[in-house]
């Protein structure tokens, strides 16, 4: 009995031993327990940013390299995390996003049947019920393709693609002049309702093509109208910055227009201005603009992220009313008495247009007065 109780003794003692004595032991820098315990997405998500942020190629490839060793992958798994960061599908908190993440998994016929359905029914002036709909999708389905029980969209699926058409139809009939009266709002290209509590809570861009012809420091008349990239309030209608160039513009330019808005004004005397022009900051949730190119590309996507806003685009074009207002009041209020105006004085052909500006042009070259 005592030699069994030695032994179990022993076997005891030395248990701990084969613990202990693990290599992983013996290591003195605490860095891998930090990585290990910290949160490894938001990990991944800091570290590819500050890659993407790198200067020059050659701190560029240092950082590849340094991030490689951190998370114990290989530099070429790094570039895909950057590519994935690029394109807008990697999450600081949970990896990479799904590619069908937020998307039926029912096939694209079956989406537009029940949407066209619904459309219909509200084009028609009278919205049929989702129920409704779903009777629709089952008989289309056993008596027009002859298909079987669970070869056509569950009840559940139709509910889902329903739901976000039937909110958004919702909210087009409550808010009927988005970005006026009491509340100020938008909404989203997604359905989404944006209300602006604040000021610089909700920046709108956009930009036209002003009508006037200009012409060059040499008195040339230019082929070319300028365009006007204006950044406005969405809470106080104020003009928060602009860009005027003589090009259409791309994202570089709605970025510097958003620059503008941001910084501080400081203009000098001879500009004569009749106010201090005080607002600045930057856009504090969201930067709403149309679908275009420029305006959705990744490059101003690239901005919100450092600075802090997320980028949505409008879901039609009334939902844009503050800025188009102010395109027009500039058209017909600021250039309308200026020479080469192009708006309601020429309303002929556009060979009599050019031929109106020009003479516009000479004769203001001629007599400034």
């Amino acid at each position: 009995m005592a030699d069994k109780q030695f032994e179990s003794t022993e076997e005891l003692t030395q248990a701990p031993d084969a613990i202990f004595l693990d290599k992983s032991n013996f290591v003195v820098d605490p860095f891998q327990i930090i990585l290990e315990t910290s949160d490894r997405h938001k990990l991944t998500f800091n570290l590819i940013q500050w890659l993407a942020e790198s200067p020059n190629r050659t701190i560029k490839s240092q950082r590849k390299q340094a991030i490689a060793n951190t998370l114990g992958v290989s530099t070429r798994q790094v570039e895909r995390l950057l590519k994935q960061y690029h394109d807008d599908k990697l999450s600081e908190s949970a990896g990479v996003q799904r590619s069908d993440k937020g998307k039926h998994r029912v096939s694209e016929y079956w989406q537009e049947f029940i949407k066209t359905i619904y459309e219909d029914s509200i084009e028609n002036k009278h919205p049929i019920s989702a129920a409704s709909i779903i009777r629709e999708v089952k008989r289309h389905a056993i008596v027009d393709l002859k298909l079987k029980p669970g070869d056509y969209p569950h009840q559940a699926t139709v509910y889902r693609i329903l739901d976000p058409l039937i909110a958004q139809h919702k909210q087009k009939t409550k808010v009927r002049n988005p970005g006026s009266g009491s509340w100020m709002t938008v909404v989203t290209k997604d359905g989404q309702l944006l209300k602006a509590d604040f000021s610089n809570q909700i920046i709108q861009c956009d930009h036209t093509k002003l009508d006037i012809r200009i012409v060059d420091s040499n008195g040339n008349l230019l082929s070319d109208r300028p365009w006007l990239t204006t950044v406005v309030d969405t809470f106080s209608s104020c003009v928060v910055g602009f860009h005027l160039w003589i090009k259409q513009p791309g994202s570089t330019e709605v970025a510097l227009a958003l620059r503008h808005a941001i910084l501080p004004k400081n203009y000098p005397e001879d500009y004569q201005l009749n106010k201090v022009w005080e607002i600045c900051g930057t856009p504090f949730q969201y930067f709403f603009t149309d679908g275009g190119k420029d305006l959705g590309s990744k490059h101003l996507k690239a901005i919100g992220k450092k600075l802090g806003f997320k980028c949505e685009l409008r879901d039609r074009p009334p939902e844009g009313g503050i800025v188009e207002r102010l395109f027009g009041t500039i058209n017909t209020q600021v250039l309308k008495d200026l020479p080469g105006y192009t708006g309601a004085k020429c309303s002929g052909t556009p060979q009599k247009c050019r031929e109106r500006s020009v003479f516009d042009n000479t004769r203001y070259r001629q007599d400034p007065s």
